[in-house]
């Protein structure tokens, strides 16, 4: 039976608006069943539960069918809007594919060709179908918009950007398309609102995740369409002044935006991945707060002995620990204070992070010969007083650190090392020779960065074991009274339970009894036992000292620091 006979046997359709969709058909053209849906005649469900009945099929409400994004790829966008079909399901190698006719042989036969499998058709509605399609074939620029909608316009300003430079149009989208302009400014503008020190916009097969670096630990903030990250690469690479056409290989640039009345600096990275290019945005905010001394997170005891470390008027001062643990703060606010007018103050960094004015900062260069060592001999024929050095790296640059502090000049510089003693066994195996790390050598500042408890949701920590305060060296009399303390989460820490972050210290001051162990190639345990012997507190034990005042957690004790030896 034909489906307008079903119809009116069922009592859903009269003759007279058979009649009326037949006339429409022969004047328009059309599916009849389509034709009885527009005319208002017969609801949509009933449509295809009769549809699947006459043609023996199933019937598709893809309002209520969500698909793998997997099946989508087997047919292309432009397929499917063309034939207005959307694969809905894969079963072996049979496709079963929602369509409007599915007697068309011209786009089976399509499929077909276009997927190498069988096609199993299943009916839907025009209106269904092509609420799918607009649903999961959006184009980039779709994408974009519907991203951007809600998005208030930002009050940030590229500073360095030109109206001269290339653009670029990458799926659709230009690289100066007002939506994803206001996108990326959007994504700066939260990572410095949130006080973040890196922004991370990483491209994988489904979507493009974006997380921002918060006080040290990375957090998802969104989940970005797929289709939009080679716009969003584009964009990033026209303010940071890098070569958009260039996809292959991994690309630094800098950038500074305008917020606030103030300037802040971007440092840029962008690094080929499997599924796109893969962008981090360091973000540098001079603005943010004057550090100085006292808030560093120095102990009493440390800070004296920090103190009368820098006040020295020549030898080596190095500040050790890993990428992010907060050495360029510390050099940074110790130079501040060294940097009066009788004093010339020259520094090689690589980068030059923080420009401060009254010292002469050198931006390291390698690829012309600008390395820390040449930049360091250059500095002792300019008359230096006080000369900071990156990183020492090699044997060569160690050398001529040492020299410069022998010969009446105050050097500081970092090192990768996990503890202050392990700093004197690291210069040791660059070549270093022992008398001249004993004679250069005036205080090795070890560093961690550990996140502070939000005060506005302290509590004690109850899940803290009597055997964990042990561990952390709590004597078994005073297990029971002492307490560690976390945050419960809340609206002022985006639930996290942290706010801020203060660093933990290891101060190691070199006395003549810890020269003669140097001179001595004494090993690291040893040295390590006389400096606590003369005071040195771990960073084990620094950080369970700010455990103890409610300053951190034993979650961030263990993330942070190792356990001593005994």
């Amino acid at each position: 039976m034909k489906l307008g006979e079903i119809l009116i046997g069922e009592g859903l359709l009269t003759p007279e608006q058979l009649q009326q969709a037949l006339d429409e058909q022969k004047k328009n053209g059309g599916k009849i069943g389509q034709i009885f849906i527009d005319l208002g005649f017969v609801p949509e469900e009933r449509i295809l539960f009769f549809l699947q009945q006459q043609l023996g099929m199933i019937a598709v409400n893809l309002d209520e069918w969500e698909v793998d994004p997997e099946i989508l790829k087997l047919i292309p966008g432009e397929v499917a809007k063309k034939h207005l079909v959307i694969p809905i399901e894969k079963l072996g190698d049979t496709l079963t594919v929602a369509m409007m006719d599915p007697t068309d042989r011209k786009i089976l036969d399509d499929l077909k060709f276009i997927t190498n499998l069988n096609i199993e058709p299943a009916i839907s509605t025009k209106r269904s179908l092509t609420a799918a399609v607009d649903k999961y074939y959006k184009s980039a620029r779709e994408h974009l918009e519907d991203k951007t909608k809600d998005l208030s316009e930002t009050v940030m300003d590229v500073v360095s950007e030109s109206d001269e430079m290339e653009e670029e149009a990458v799926a659709g989208v230009a690289a100066d398309d007002k939506p994803l302009v206001k996108l990326v400014n959007q994504i700066i503008l939260d990572g410095i609102r949130k006080k973040a020190s890196d922004i991370h916009i990483e491209p994988y097969e489904k979507y493009t995740r974006l997380r921002y670096r918060m006080d040290g630990v990375l957090h998802t903030a969104d989940k970005l369409p797929r289709q939009i990250n080679a716009g969003l690469v584009s964009r990033i690479k026209i303010i940071s002044h890098l070569n958009i056409a260039e996809k292959r290989v991994p690309q630094d640039g800098k950038a500074r935006v305008t917020y606030d009345n103030r300037n802040i600096d971007l440092r840029v990275a962008i690094i080929p991945c499997v599924w796109g290019e893969k962008v981090v945005i360091r973000i540098l905010d001079k603005g943010s707060g004057e550090v100085t001394l006292d808030m560093l997170g120095f102990e009493q005891a440390q800070l004296e002995r920090f103190t009368k470390g820098i006040d020295s008027p020549w030898g080596m001062i190095l500040i050790t620990g890993p990428t992010g643990s907060g050495k360029t703060w510390t050099l940074s606010t110790s130079l501040k204070l060294k940097n009066t007018e009788d004093v010339n103050i020259m520094t090689a960094e690589d980068p030059v992070e923080f420009d401060i004015e009254g010292l002469n900062q050198v931006q390291a260069k390698p690829e012309v010969g600008l390395t820390f060592a040449s930049a360091l001999k250059s500095f002792l024929r300019a008359d230096p007083d006080i000369v900071m050095i990156g990183e020492v790296r090699d044997f060569e640059t160690g050398e001529i650190a040492v020299k410069a502090a022998q010969t009446g000049h105050l050097v500081f510089a970092t090192l990768h090392t996990n503890s202050a003693p392990d700093t004197i066994a690291r210069l040791g195996n660059m070549g270093i020779e022992p008398f001249n790390i004993a004679s250069s050598l005036v205080m090795i500042i070890a560093q961690r960065l550990v996140r502070k408890v939000c005060s506005n949701c302290k509590i004690v920590d109850e899940d803290v074991t009597p055997e964990t305060k042990m561990d952390l060296g709590i004597p078994k009399d005073k297990v029971s009274t002492t307490d560690f303390y976390k945050g419960k989460g809340c609206s002022k820490c985006n639930n996290t339970g942290y706010k801020g972050r203060t660093a933990v210290y290891e101060v190691l001051f070199v006395t003549e009894e810890m020269r003669s162990l140097i001179v001595k190639r004494a090993s690291v345990d040893d040295i390590k036992a006389l400096a606590r012997k003369q005071g040195m507190k771990t960073l084990r034990e620094s950080a369970v000292i700010k455990a103890l005042k409610g300053t951190t957690t034993v979650e961030e004790i263990f993330r942070t620091t190792a356990a001593d030896s005994n």
